[in-house]
């Protein structure tokens, strides 16, 4: 699989972090992380970077205190591709706040297989493109586990590389030379889980919807929901069954 070495890292490191978190034993009220990262796919090669984690406010004794973090992970690969992603999660005033943004700068493989429901493996073609973005959005406690806040995104892409014999090559799907998009928005969210990092039960709930528009800077207008639902059952012996599910509708001029 494309990203598998990446997804065990971060599987590794997301482990690594809880148990530091939500351990038994007396903990720091803070703690920063820099674990080198290493991995290889067809599509890239080798590859090489590393990631940096700090946390603050930990206060296990508290765990109604979420605590605020900073991630940020970097590499390049052997065929010159790179992908650098920042996020940083911040509770204020007494969790009634939370400020989230992030941004990543990245160039990197993927396939495309059309448009349409009668696409077929054996018909997707490779491109590498380079994507710019930045989001973020503040949300409010409105009830206990219940917050809203509005939201903002700004993306450009352009594809870097392309099949000389594809469809993206002529252009004539939009978006695909290139394409920038800027729209604002309105995210609510249900977050019951009893730990941000290694919940055992609980259940988060984010629901999104996000308008492109010209008039903001977009190359196009449109609209997008998405809504993102996790479960977290404990099970025997603190053995933890997460369920997730994740729905993107989009609808009108959507570019490539």
């Amino acid at each position: 699989m494309r990203k598998t070495g990446l997804i065990l890292f971060a599987c590794f490191l997301l482990f690594s972090v809880g148990n530091m978190v939500s351990g038994n034993e007396e903990q720091p009220s803070s703690m920063i992380a820099v674990v080198p990262l290493a991995f290889y796919t067809p599509e890239t090669g080798f590859a090489g970077g590393g990631a940096f984690v700090m946390i603050s406010n930990i206060q296990p004794e508290h765990p109604e205190v979420k605590p605020n973090q900073v991630n940020v992970v970097a590499y390049y690969t052997q065929k010159h591709q790179y992908v650098l992603d920042a996020n940083t999660e911040w509770y204020c005033r007494g969790n009634s706040l939370r400020i989230y943004a992030s941004g990543n700068y990245r160039k990197f493989p993927d396939r495309f297989w059309g448009i349409g429901k009668h696409t077929t493996d054996d018909k997707g073609e490779d491109y590498t493109q380079v994507e710019f973005t930045v989001y973020g959005n503040p949300t409010w406690r409105i009830f206990e586990y219940f917050r809203i806040g509005p939201y903002y995104r700004f993306s450009h892409f352009k594809l870097s590389e392309t099949d000389p014999e594809g469809t993206l090559q002529d252009g004539s799907i939009l978006g695909s030379e290139s394409t920038r998009i800027s729209g604002i928005g309105v995210e609510t969210a249900w977050d019951s889980r009893d730990n941000i990092f290694y919940p055992l039960r609980g259940a988060l709930v984010q629901l999104r919807y996000v308008q492109y528009l010209k008039v903001i800077g977009s190359g196009a207008d449109f609209y997008q929901v998405e809504l993102d639902c996790r479960q977290f059952l404990s099970s025997y012996r603190e053995q933890v069954l997460a369920i997730q599910c994740k729905a993107t509708i989009s609808n009108g001029n959507v570019p490539f």
